[in-house]
Parts: structure tokens; C-alpha cells; sequence
């Protein structure tokens, strides 16, 4: 670019141009096309310190700064809005903060590295479990099924691989835990019975009055 302008101010030198006027002009060309250089070389917005309320853009290393060495007024370009506490779910035995609407996150999507600075202990704990209900569904005192919480105790029932009825050979297993009660299914070639396959009461009379 520097060298197709030059030639284009040669020409009009040739045609009259004083050679001092041909001098500066070429001066200020070169000191334009240094100065522009110096835009593509400068630093990325990565390397920018977003004020409060604000968070590098998600592509920060990837835009360029519009001054040299990422100055204040590079702001707008380089960050964006950060993220409140209000989009952020806390784990279980945490409650979002008061006024969570207003503290913002470190970056602009809220991930768990701001989950301390969100949420405070007392919140609901929720526990984990696996479902329970009577061998047969229709008997008279079935209700509805529980979430039998890890640790807890329960008969043992199995099915096939394939979710056919099988007798319990297996034995009349009573009082064991979820661990306990898959052992026992995988150790003789089959699996823990699902809640849809005890509701098509495949396991209604197989043995041991666990109905």
C-alpha cells in the first residue's frame, strides 16, 4: 500500500509538484501506515480489567483493542453486562442470597466458581434415592410408592434381563439395601426389577409371600 501511493505522488511530482510538498506528503503517508500497524498489533481485550458490573465478552481473546495498550475507553468493546445471581441454581443445602438480582457474577454467564458468592447455606437438602412399592400393585394395602433414601431396607425382588417374571430361586431375601438387593439379582444372572415392569405385575406370585 505504501509503495503504490508513493508511485501515485511521483507521477505528480512529474507534473510539477515541488519536492518538498512530494517530502511531506510522503511523510505523513508513512507515519498513517505506521500508526495503522500499530492497531493490528496492539493488544487483545483478554488483558482488559472490565469495571465492576461488567465481564470480558466470551470471545475476548479474539477482539482486538481499539487503542494500543487497552486503555479505559476500550470498555464497551471488550466487556458486556455481567451476569446476575438470579440465573444461578444453587446445590443442594443452599439458598440464593438476598437481592441476588443485583450481585453479579464473575463473568457474564454465571457457572459454579460463583456458586460461594450466590448462594448461602439453608436451603432445602434434597436426598437421593431409589423407589420402592408392594410386589403386587393391585393389593389392598399398596399405596403409593416411596424413595427408598440410600441405607435404607426392603425384600428383594428380580427380574429378567429382558424384564420377564422369574421365580425366586434366588431366595427369600428380606431388610436389604439397594447394593445388597442388585448383588443378589446380578449374582444369579438377573437385575433389579423397573416400577413399569412391577405395574405389568412381574413380580405378582413368584414366591415368598413378598406380594
Amino acid at each position: 500500500r505504501f509503495k503504490h501511493r508513493s508511485f501515485e505522488l511521483l507521477c505528480s511530482a512529474r507534473r510539477g509538484m515541488p519536492a518538498f510538498m512530494l517530502q511531506a506528503i510522503l511523510l505523513g503517508v508513512a507515519f498513517r501506515w505506521a500508526a495503522s500497524s500499530k492497531v493490528s498489533d496492539g493488544q487483545n481485550c483478554d488483558q482488559f480489567p472490565c469495571p465492576p458490573g461488567f465481564a470480558l465478552r466470551s470471545n475476548a481473546s479474539g477482539i482486538p483493542c481499539e487503542t494500543d495498550n487497552c486503555e479505559d475507553d476500550d470498555y464497551s468493546t471488550c466487556c458486556a453486562s455481567a451476569g446476575t445471581c438470579a440465573t444461578l441454581q444453587c446445590p443442594s443445602g443452599g439458598i440464593l442470597r438476598e437481592s441476588a438480582d443485583q450481585i453479579h457474577c464473575a463473568s457474564w454467564q454465571c457457572e459454579d466458581a460463583d456458586i460461594p458468592t450466590c448462594c448461602a447455606p439453608g436451603g432445602p437438602t434434597i436426598q437421593v434415592g431409589h423407589l420402592i412399592r408392594h410386589g403386587h400393585p393391585r393389593h389392598s394395602d399398596t399405596g403409593e410408592p416411596m424413595c427408598n433414601v440410600e441405607g435404607q431396607e426392603a425384600a428383594v425382588r428380580c427380574c429378567g434381563l429382558d424384564g420377564q417374571k422369574v421365580r425366586m430361586t434366588y431366595g427369600c431375601n428380606t431388610s436389604k439395601t439397594f447394593s445388597e438387593a442388585t448383588s443378589i439379582c446380578e449374582s444369579s444372572g438377573y437385575r433389579l426389577c423397573t416400577n413399569e415392569e412391577i405395574l405389568r405385575c412381574k413380580t405378582c406370585g413368584t414366591g415368598c409371600g413378598f406380594d
